[in-house]
């Protein structure tokens, strides 16, 4: 906004003075000749002509130049003001600027940065890539902070002021910005008159890429065909659910009257789950879905777990600030029955929130979800025997009728919520029992039929759940129409887009180079294995052989440089550019069928996330660890960037996923992926101990003036962070003397590598959210909040201290650290 505007200043200023000059000189010149030939027979009289100013001097100098000379002076100023600028910049990379002191903020040592004499100018980086490292690392900054008491502050205290958070949102992170990076990236392949070439990785090039971006091309095409969905309205929607009533709320032309004491609760539920659970994840009053088997890795299950109501979790229907979500969800739901023209009264949609708050008075809290343990190895006859009121194999014939797959009472199954299961058909055949209750279940069941389409129908079916999420979360305004769809098409053909993404912008030596650092990390990790006094020799042993055996993804699938094997994985697809709707029907479909025909197939190792993703996971059942192409760019990841920030930035994300199998949900797993206790007694009870203090000192964390989480809930991502930053910067002080390390412009003069390593860890973790969203994920997210990211690993780190000379009890350097790894 700021450079266009500014430019249309000049541009106008520019146009007044050209045109007045130019004007001015046509008119005058003819004047002048006007005058010389009126007066040629007057005597003449000599007048003293008033002194030209310099400016004028200048002027008519310039205008006696020729064409080539004007081009020659201009180009002589513009290269003497480089060459100043030059000077000026190297005079402030190579002469020494004011240390660092923190004699008078923090204590009487001071902190030294490298020495300016002598120093190697060839080792300053000066490519573009790192001159904006350095801008981006000190804009985020407030070094008016003291470290040694809030390093977050120190680190990002700055951050909050460069950024906003963008409309259709409720936050903004380093996370978000590279997101939001990625999606214009993503959105020049969609949006490109030809198929990009595969310049960044030539391995990959493939004859069917040109496939994949003309299908990409027509699903973005038909995401932004506004004009078609408006047209469409809710219709395509009515005419989905028609078959499945008979609806008390809504009679279709020539459909069935609702009759109450006809109508069969549970075998309503049964279809309307069987309909939803070909196009959502989000169903009501249980879930299914085909995952490894907790017991035996090696094959998939059917796993069954509670159900997710329309605002999420269990916790937004109780305690504080539920009353406020409730009424928020209520007018939603108004809106819906509008919209849809179902005949629900006010009354009814009472009704339908207080049977959502049933729901979650007993589904479990998200704390104890976390708990892999907890989940139950049986088989369906667990299920007829548990949750008799569905009828289970009937139920399950149809879900699996698409593949060669016989479900049989003893085919095996992972129950993940027996707690909640166990009371859903109590509370369902009290609702039977009751007629006005049947009613209520009726309409429930249509609501949610109508609910997970409402993002991807017309503006007004769009705008109600983004008004909903306005109250919930502090979301502002909708995101642009570009993005939306570059999303859409990302989560619905994400790794169809996600080779185009490789193609394009991920190279094989950026993957080479990653897998050195796993490397690194893991080795640096197995030294935390072996220091560990509280381990007893037979579970290190077993901890240290599961450690080898973590598997690493890195970038992309094995089956992108596979001309075959990528025909088969999306050679079904085809999209209309026309039909936003029936193709996102037909992606979910052909997936629903893929993840059933998954409990016919052993388990392979593969990719969960999409290349470009900007995310990292560990994967208990597999033993392993994967960062997509998306996360191994800037801010996280570039060839160019010096050890010491690589280390601090993905070192620690690298770092954080090895240490989750080996925190207090991974290590219930062995190296094989199997769930088992593979630990003494004695070392599993050592560990609960040295989680607690963990847990302990997140609860005392306070964020926003009051808010704080549950320690259980963000246990498992805290101890990945604290081991995480503590294998990140071993690993880099054991490479440290190997690795060539540029410098970077005006940073390394203020701070020590130590320092920036730190610094570029902490700066994983700006964020700036709005005060709904962070009350909402100190209840549900299982991520502390950013702040607490930088609090806790900073303050455990034993090297902390020492590199920034911080006095022992200070905020940051307490004398009492809690470590798990």
């Amino acid at each position: 906004g700021l450079v266009m505007k500014y430019v249309r200043s000049n541009l106008d200023e520019d146009s007044e003075i050209g045109g007045s000059s130019s004007g001015i000189a046509g008119s005058g010149a003819g004047a002048i000749g006007t005058a010389g030939e009126a007066f040629q027979n007057v005597p003449t009289v000599t007048v003293p002509r008033p002194r030209a100013s310099r400016l004028q001097r200048l002027r008519n100098y310039f205008r006696q130049r020729n064409y080539l000379e004007k081009f020659l002076f201009i180009a002589v100023c513009v290269l003497t003001i480089l060459v100043l600028l030059l000077a000026a910049f190297l005079y402030r990379v190579t002469c020494p600027a004011p240390q660092h002191s923190f004699e008078v903020q923090y204590r009487k040592e001071v902190v030294p940065g490298p020495p300016a004499k002598g120093r190697n100018l060839s080792m300053v980086c000066l490519d573009p890539e790192c001159i904006s490292l350095s801008a981006r690392i000190l804009s985020y900054m407030n070094e008016a902070a003291n470290p040694c008491e809030d390093f977050y502050e120190f680190a990002c205290g700055s951050f909050r002021k460069r950024v906003a958070i963008p409309p259709g949102t409720q936050r903004v992170t380093s996370f978000s910005l590279q997101a939001e990076a990625n999606e214009i990236l993503l959105r020049s392949i969609l949006e490109s008159p030809a198929p990009p070439a595969a310049h960044a990785s030539p391995s990959l090039r493939s004859a069917f890429s040109a496939e994949l971006y003309a299908n990409a091309g027509r699903l973005y095409a038909s995401c932004m065909n506004v004009s078609a969905r408006e047209a469409s309205g809710v219709e395509p929607v009515t005419n989905m659910i028609a078959p499945l009533g008979p609806w008390a709320a809504h009679r279709p032309a020539g459909g069935p009257a609702f009759n109450a004491s006809a109508w069969n609760l549970t075998k309503g539920i049964a279809e309307v789950v069987q309909f939803l659970l070909a196009h959502t994840e989000s169903l009501p009053f249980f879930t299914v879905d085909v995952e490894p088997d907790n017991s035996n890795s090696s094959r998939h299950v059917l796993c069954f777990g509670q159900a997710r109501t329309i605002l999420g979790v269990r916790e937004n229907y109780v305690g504080n600030g539920s009353a406020t979500n409730l009424a928020a969800l209520s007018e939603a739901l108004l809106s819906v029955a509008q919209l849809f023209n179902f005949n629900l009264t006010q009354s009814n949609v009472t009704d339908l929130i207080d049977l959502e708050k049933q729901i979650a008075q007993i589904s479990l809290p998200e704390s104890e979800r976390r708990d892999s343990t907890k989940i139950i190895t049986s088989t369906v006859r667990y299920l007829m025997d548990n949750v008799g009121c569905v009828n289970w194999l009937d139920f399950l014939a149809r879900y699996a009728s698409n593949v060669s797959y016989h479900i049989t009472p003893d085919t095996p199954v992972n129950i993940r919520d027996e707690n909640y299961l166990r009371q859903l058909c109590p509370l369902l055949q009290r609702l039977a029992a009751d007629p006005q209750k049947k009613l209520t279940v009726n309409n429930y069941l249509l609501i949610r039929s109508v609910w997970i389409f409402l993002s991807v129908l017309n503006k007004e079916a769009a705008a109600i759940p983004r008004k909903l999420h306005h109250i919930t979360d502090g979301v502002h305004g909708s995101p642009n129409p570009w993005a939306l769809c570059v999303r859409s098409v990302s989560g619905m053909f994400g790794f169809g887009l996600g080779k185009l993404y490789v193609d394009q912008h991920f190279d094989d030596e950026s993957k080479l180079a990653v897998n050195s650092m796993i490397n690194d990390v893991k080795a640096a990790f197995n030294r935390s294995l072996q220091e560990a006094a509280w381990m007893d020799a037979t579970t290190r042993r077993l901890a240290m052989a599961k450690l080898v055996g973590i598997r690493n993804l890195v970038g992309y699938p094995d089956y992108f440089g596979n001309e075959t094997a990528m025909r088969e994985e999306f050679g079904s697809f085809r999209f209309a550019s026309g039909e936003y709707f029936n193709n996102l029907l037909k992606i979910q479909r052909l997936g629903h069928v893929k993840s059933i025909a998954k409990l016919a197939e052993p388990v392979k190792v593969e990719f969960e996330m999409t290349p470009q993703s900007i995310n990292a996971y560990y994967s208990p059942s597999s033993n392993v660890i994967a960062f997509p192409a998306g996360i191994l760019q800037r801010p996280f990841y570039q060839a160019q960037f010096p050890p010491y920030i690589s280390y601090g930035a993905i070192g620690a994300v690298i770092g954080h996923e090895v240490t989750h199998g080996f925190d207090d949900d991974g290590k219930n797993f062995d190296r094989n992926g199997n769930q088992r206790q593979w630990w003494s007694n004695r070392t599993a009870q050592s560990f609960k101990e040295a989680a607690a203090c963990i847990a302990k000192q997140y609860e005392d964390f306070v964020v926003d003036g009051d808010v704080r989480v549950p320690g259980q809930l963000v246990l498992g991502e805290s101890i990945a962070d604290n081991g995480g930053l503590k294998s990140a910067y071993r690993a880099y002080k054991d490479r440290a003397n190997l690795l060539p390390e540029p410098l970077l412009p005006n940073l390394n003069e203020r701070f020590t590598k130590e320092q920036l390593l730190f610094i570029a860890y902490s700066q994983t973790w700006c964020e700036l959210e709005t005060k709904e969203s962070v009350r909402q994920s100190a209840k549900v997210d299982p991520h502390p909040p950013g702040k607490m990211r930088v609090w806790g690993p900073i303050s455990n780190n034993h090297d902390f201290g020492g590199v920034f000379k911080c006095p022992a009890g200070a905020r940051m350097n307490p004398v009492k650290k809690c470590t798990v790894w």
